[in-house]
């Protein structure tokens, strides 16, 4: 028969502050994207920064193989833009 160890509740009763909340930053995975007000957006949800200013590489390179300029810019999800162009 097993015995069971009796638990001492009386510090997480007492507590005087608020349970913790980890920041939302935490929690939820960010994704990058590119996205102009000609061109649009690339579709994609880049996993890192990197990855993103890849696509605008490529797609500006593109544009210049045309004789155009690309108006992309990178964005994370929450639209904050990452590039000084607007």
């Amino acid at each position: 028969m097993y015995r069971l160890a009796k638990l001492d509740v009386t510090a997480i009763q007492r507590s005087d502050s608020p349970p913790t909340r980890q920041p939302e930053t935490e929690t939820m995975n960010i994704t990058y994207t590119t996205d102009g007000s000609v061109r649009g957006t690339c579709g994609h949800k880049h996993r890192t920064v990197e990855a993103a200013y890849k696509c605008l590489e490529e797609d500006q390179q593109g544009c210049e193989s045309q004789g155009g300029y690309s108006d992309r810019h990178v964005e994370q999800t929450d639209g904050d833009d990452l590039t000084d162009s607007a």
